[in-house]
């Protein structure tokens, strides 16, 4: 199993602006290179320091909740300003918002919520906007649409999110019979799937690119981003791929996000062996690591096309190789 370790930073530094209320305090931190304080519990990944430097941490406020009877950081919420007014959760990430321990009450979560909106409109925000993450991310009490509706934010987007629950059955006994054809056909082909950390980044990059080029999308990341994301996480993005003989025809990057979710980040296959699927045996692989981790859900996303908007048959072919439906959720609110 992964280890997550805490950071804790040697030299705490001064918070920019000091909130306190009802035996709870709030420090708003600018463009932090290492946590200020103890954490309290085991943050995602896209809501650590060291995931918010790769995301431009100069232009980031950080909010870091506290109880007057400890000194650990109990919840936190980053943001920065995307356009002039409108500001974001998270910067860059798949999503941010609100984290907690599974403790913290609800009302403390409120104050955090409100520090964060005070010093948003004292730099003339008007807007903001937080990328919920899938209700499997959060710890139980976490019921974001509750949390965020009695702040006075609405749902601005919704998008079908699909993952796959780990269990100890296998992965074929959840998947339509199609799908396990097509791992039949593979296996017979001689293709295996493994894990595949020592491919160079570039080579990996190559890969997304002209798969991606060939479908009409675009990354959504350079090459020297990918290289460095790798570098700063070895042990959080792992490659997967599906090999015939020596060479590649599928990959895909993940993420291990939290302790229950590996989340698939980036995928790829060649055209010339799109009859074979070779993307369903990547995903048996993956199942099987995500059993063999201890992991308990291995999310596959959300399903768009290169301009956005909801793509039908990707959401499909999720569903059939196991994947349970749900929502990725954005709010907004105009702040004044």
């Amino acid at each position: 199993m992964i280890q997550i370790v805490t950071s804790i930073s040697r030299i705490i530094p001064d918070p920019d602006h000091i909130w306190h209320e009802a035996g709870w305090q709030v420090k708003h931190f600018e463009g932090l290179q290492e946590t200020p304080a103890a954490m309290g519990f085991t943050p995602c990944l896209y809501n650590t320091v060291p995931h918010l430097v790769t995301q431009g941490s100069r232009g980031i406020s950080s909010f870091y909740l506290f109880h007057q009877s400890g000194p650990a950081i109990v919840a936190l919420l980053h943001c920065s300003e995307q356009e002039k007014g409108s500001w974001i959760s998270p910067s860059k990430a798949p999503f941010g918002g609100v984290e907690s321990s599974p403790d913290c009450p609800k009302e403390a979560l409120t104050f955090l919520i409100s520090c964060t909106e005070a010093l948003i409109i004292s730099r003339g925000g008007y807007r903001f906007t937080i990328k919920a993450p899938p209700l499997f991310y959060l710890a139980a009490n976490q019921t974001s649409a509750g949390l965020y509706s009695s702040c006075g934010y609405f749902m601005h987007q919704q998008h079908v999110n699909h993952c796959i629950p780990v269990t100890t059955a296998d992965f074929e006994s959840g998947i339509l019979p199609q799908e396990k054809r097509r791992i039949k056909k593979c296996r017979k082909a001689g293709f295996r799937s493994a894990l595949c950390n020592d491919l160079p980044p570039q080579d990996i990059y190559n890969f997304l690119k002209a798969f991606r080029l060939q479908r009409g999308y675009t990354l959504s990341l350079s090459d020297s981003e990918l290289t460095h994301l790798m570098k700063t996480f070895p042990e959080r993005f792992l490659i997967f791929g599906v090999m015939d003989q020596n060479k590649i025809i599928a990959l895909t990057i993940v993420v291990t996000a939290n302790r229950q979710v590996v989340y698939n980040f980036l995928a790829a296959d060649l055209p010339e062996y799109r009859s074979f699927s070779p993307v369903v045996m990547l995903t048996e692989c993956l199942y099987r690591y995500c059993q063999k981790e201890n992991f308990k859900y291995l999310d596959l996303g959300i399903s768009l096309d290169h301009n956005g908007h909801f793509k039908p048959s990707l959401a499909r072919f999720k569903k059939n190789i196991g994947g349970q439906e749900g929502e990725k959720v954005s709010y907004v609110k105009f702040l004044s």
